[in-house]
């Protein structure tokens, strides 16, 4: 995969995908049929950057291509079960990206999109992404949104960081009640900070309900209603297909549509 290149100076719209397996998608493309088999298509007028931070499977970094299916690293079964070669894109799964992408571009047309997505399943806010922790995946995926920056920069283009998305929390289930919401509101700011982007909208998803994630689901609604520039995507009527974890193919669409909501309900509130 290479980048798109593109004649003259382009204005791009830039935002981060990050979390865990969610984000990171465990949808099935086998499953993109019927009303889904769109999605199934690359985009070559969007653009995505990903990374699988690496820190308990192999790594995976691409430049910046056309969105399509397959930025996503499950567990080396699903590689298996789908016959193709492990840990190589496209893998065989999907993430919210695949219908985020086009339903920002379709409510807010005209606009160059570009998505930058760093997740990595089973990983924790408390531990894994701990913006204290010198060599976190919070600071890897600094590290990973700068270089495509410059990236775009370099190559005569104007790139905006527009936005943050945020699907996370499973792995902190086990986590003493109102933690997730201190450490989520931590998060939110500090990455303001080294971004350098004090109102960057942020939305954030809710984790599905299995019987035990009642804190931290408590938390993402906390942080929602309580840190300015916060938008929220409930989870209600999304569907797994592991008793409450990983959300379907079907689901994972929904999900990048009501993030795509949220999102531009943020950028047209700060700009008017």
């Amino acid at each position: 995969m290479s980048f798109v290149s593109t004649s003259g100076t382009v204005e791009y719209d830039v935002f981060v995908l990050a979390g865990q397996s969610n984000m990171d998608g465990r949808g099935a493309i086998k499953d993109l049929t019927g009303d889904l088999v769109s999605y199934a298509q690359p985009r070559n007028d969007l653009l995505i950057a990903y990374s699988n931070a690496g820190t308990r499977s192999k790594r995976i970094l691409t430049d910046i291509v056309s969105l399509a299916p397959g930025f996503s690293s499950p567990p080396i079964d699903y590689w298996r079960a789908a016959g193709v070669e492990p840990f190589v894109l496209p893998a065989p799964t999907f993430g919210p990206e695949l219908s985020f992408g086009p339903a920002f571009a379709k409510d807010l047309p005209g606009r160059r999109i570009v998505l930058l997505k760093f997740s990595e399943g089973g990983t924790s806010l408390y531990q894994d992404w701990n913006p204290q922790e010198p060599k976190s995946l919070y600071h890897a995926m600094l590290e990973f949104v700068r270089t495509r920056l410059l990236m775009l920069s370099e190559r005569g283009h104007r790139a905006h960081l527009r936005g943050f998305l945020w699907h996370q929390g499973e792995s902190d289930e086990a986590r003493p009640a109102g933690e997730y919401a201190v450490n989520l509101a931590s998060f939110v700011q500090q990455l303001r900070h080294d971004l350098t982007a004090p109102a960057l909208p942020v939305v954030i998803a809710e984790v599905c309900e299995n019987g035990v994630r009642q804190q931290v689901r408590a938390g993402l609604r906390q942080v929602a209603a309580s840190v300015p520039c916060v938008g929220f995507v409930p989870s209600d009527g999304l569907m797994t297909f592991d008793n409450g974890t990983h959300l379907d193919a079907q689901s994972q669409i929904l999900l990048g549509e009501r993030f795509a909501e949220q999102m531009i309900r943020l950028v047209v509130t700060l700009r008017t």
